[in-house]
């Protein structure tokens, strides 16, 4: 009878010690999914994935640290219950008590076991269920994760059908022009004011970019509603980067391919907008103010055009920084190592590309430097602000540079912002990305386009000098033509469905 006993006591101490460690599931699930719900739009499971798998080396701490901070009650109040029943056990009075009670009153024993325990047990089990599922369904409309499983067993044939191959059409341009292509962290038409085709009421926090969008061309969907919309596997910045310069969505299966720096190539299949330039004689470099490894950006560009990397370590060699901020450095200073590369670049009569990618207004609420304003309640609309400034800036020293002329400049968001601020509210797919061309020659252009990410590699190749048979490149077309885009030709919805779903003609371009 007495090791009966310390068996029923010892099953019931596991109940609860498995009860408590769901409930610190569910606890830990709902801190995270208030972090989420605070901090984060709607964006997609993929790039969470994705981003998770990603070394962590060059990553920005203040996301780690704010989830941290999120879950941290959590976890200590688990911590606490779970530590105090384990001193309860370890100091023998739980099990003493156990082996008298099973000795002396088996009865009880018995009652209590198929009584009260078990209800007590299965209520909290049905609590705990119940708050597993609310955590579960108030995730899934944040992360849409039954869409991402759904699509795993639905497939398109959309790359078969329309799907262009760059060596498979003649592309061809007798005098191209340099290019500065300016990749712009989080870039929204949302953050200027309803009269320049942004979303604020009555404050608009770019001006600058404004004021060039309007003096130049910027393409807008829907006319003067802003920029373009953001499609399945363009939403975070690797992602955003690849599917303008190669026309396709970033689709890689996100655990086996979320670390490239363990492959022999990136995503060898594809022709990207680096390697037609390198053929035709363009000297690259991209210019980043983190380090350049994280998320693969560091390959893809090595790998497709040959860039040479200016990142955090090319900054700290060439003492452009003491000391890395955090991950890096911000955008005052890329700006700076800019003006310079140029003017090395510019040099030599070899035509060039020079990428730049900024950091400043990156998430989870943006960076303030010495020459921001504090003008605005919200550190993120003082940064959007300070980096338009920034950026408005540097365009202008460009156009003072003799060698301006014979250079086109591309301002692009790389992805909608990731969290809510400035958003008016709107879902992550609806949001409208900032685009710019400045100084290119073409003659009136229809810029009233229904587009995405995947039009800018044939368009950035035409704004620079290149003709393209066809008009079109992987899934993209040239907006500078009169083809429609697939998303004029199919509507946008549809091409969101289908390139949402797996495809087997993708597997050609890993």
């Amino acid at each position: 009878m007495k090791k009966n006993g310390i068996l029923r006591h010892v099953l019931l101490i596991a109940y609860f010690v498995l009860l408590l460690l769901f409930l610190s599931v569910c606890l830990v699930g709902s801190s995270l999914l208030d972090w989420f719900t605070r901090t984060l739009g709607s964006i997609s499971v993929e790039s969470v994935i994705y981003t998770l798998k990603s070394p962590l080396k060059g990553t920005d701490k203040s996301i780690v640290n704010g989830i941290i901070s999120s879950c941290a009650p959590s976890v200590l109040c688990v911590a606490a219950v779970f530590l105090f029943l384990i001193m309860l056990v370890l100091s023998g009075r739980v099990l003493a008590s156990c082996i008298v009670i099973s000795i002396k009153n088996r009865k009880k024993v018995r009652q209590l076991k198929i009584g009260i325990i078990p209800l007590m047990f299965a209520a909290a089990l049905i609590v705990s269920a119940a708050g597993a599922c609310y955590v579960f369904v108030k995730a899934d409309e944040k992360l849409s994760v039954t869409s991402y499983l759904k699509r795993l067993n639905d497939s398109t044939t959309i790359y078969e059908d329309y799907y262009v191959d760059p060596d498979s059409v003649t592309i061809r341009a007798e005098n191209p022009k340099n290019l500065i292509y300016i990749y712009a962290e989080s870039m929204e038409f949302s953050y200027a004011d309803k009269q320049n085709g942004g979303v604020q009421d009555e404050v608009n926090y770019i001006p600058g970019l404004t004021e060039l969008a309007n003096d130049n061309i910027s393409f807008r969907s829907g006319g003067e509603t802003g920029g373009f919309r953001c499609l399945p596997g363009c939403d975070w910045t690797i992602a955003g980067m690849f599917s303008s310069q190669a026309g396709i969505p970033f689709a890689f299966p996100v655990g086996g391919n979320a670390d490239f720096t363990d492959r022999e190539a990136f995503a060898k299949g594809t022709v990207m907008l680096g390697d037609i330039l390198n053929r035709n004689g363009y000297v690259q470099e991209f210019l980043c103010g983190s380090d350049a490894t994280f998320g693969g950006r560091r390959i893809m560009l090595e790998q497709h055009g040959g860039y040479s990397i200016r990142d955090v370590y090319y900054a700290l060699d060439n003492g452009y920084i003491s000391e890395a901020y955090g991950w890096g450095f911000l955008d005052h200073t890329l700006f700076d190592i800019a003006q310079d590369r140029l003017t090395d670049l510019a040099s030599s009569d070899t035509p060039f590309n020079l990428t730049i990618l900024t950091i400043d207004t990156h998430f989870p609420d943006g960076y303030t430097c010495e020459l921001c304003e504090d003008r605005y309640d919200e550190q993120f609309a003082n940064v959007v602000s300070c980096s338009d400034a920034r950026i408005a800036a540097f365009v202008e020293w460009c156009q003072e540079q003799p060698w301006f002329e014979d250079t086109v400049i591309v301002i692009q968001g790389d992805h909608p912002f990731m969290g809510t601020y400035l958003s008016g509210g709107l879902d992550m797919k609806d949001r409208q990305i900032y685009n710019c061309f400045i100084n290119v020659d073409a003659d009136a252009v229809r810029t009233d386009r229904d587009f995405t990410h995947l039009d800018m590699l044939p368009t950035v190749l035409s704004a620079v000098g290149f003709e393209i048979e066809g008009d079109r490149l992987g899934l993209g077309t040239d907006l500078f033509s009169g083809t429609p885009t697939l998303c004029e030709q199919l509507g946008f919805d549809y091409l969101y469905e289908e390139l949402s779903k797996s495809s087997r003609f993708y597997e050609n371009f890993y």
